[in-house]
């Protein structure tokens, strides 16, 4: 199933919070009000084979975030995705000479959620899911072809955020974002561009801890 990844985070992060909270509750960290800005990149497979056939199976999204603990675990993140891949046409029966083309796709996906925080030793762990709104093209390079559109999607994630220094975490997390193209695309009449995404970054927390 193509969402399968999307079920598996919920799972592990359902799995993993009851333990995280047993152990905030045993005094690791408080759970006060703290502002993090953060970036990293990722390793992302697209979900949708039409996608792994064009541009390969694997992508290297780029993400900024910023996140904001509110009262208890609830806090409230924002973010922007970046995915720019390259590809070649694939061709509808018999190939002939000359008949592929380059490709280029870019991505650009405005994010907001909620984000629940816990604590499990000196590192936190979390979970968050939320909204995007997405803005894809698509070029036929040394062509005038080119297909582009906007839509909204969603994204679920489950992660740690590791001390290093006072100020800066170690951020890891799994994701799954769904980023459809909607009807009349150039890939196809309906294409996910998300897909199940490893991300690896830093945070600087600000006020320290």
């Amino acid at each position: 199933m193509k969402h399968r990844g999307g079920w598996m985070i919920l799972l592990l992060a359902a799995a993993a919070l009851p333990r995280g909270l047993e152990a905030g509750d045993a005094g690791a960290r408080p759970g006060r009000a703290w502002l993090s800005l953060g970036g990293g990149g990722g390793v992302c497979v697209p979900a949708d084979k039409a996608v792994r056939t064009l541009y390969g199976d694997v992508s290297f999204p780029l993400h900024a975030h910023l996140s904001l603990r509110l009262a208890g675990p609830f806090g409230l993140i924002v973010g922007y995705r970046y995915l720019g891949a390259a590809g070649e046409t694939a061709a509808v029966g018999p190939p002939v000479d000359d008949e592929g083309y380059d490709l280029r796709l870019r991505v650009h996906s405005l994010r907001a959620g909620i984000r629940l925080d816990s604590s499990l030793g000196k590192a936190s762990i979390f979970a968050l899911a939320g909204g995007s709104y997405n803005f894809y093209k698509e070029s036929w390079l040394e062509t005038e072809i080119s297909f582009s559109g906007r839509k909204a999607g969603y994204f679920l994630g489950a992660g740690a955020e590791i001390p290093v220094l006072r100020f800066w975490d170690i951020h890891v997390r799994l994701e799954y974002a769904l980023v459809p193209t909607g009807k009349g695309g150039g890939l196809s009449s309906e294409v996910d561009l998300g897909g199940l995404e490893a991300v690896v970054g830093l945070v600087f927390r600000f006020g320290g801890r």
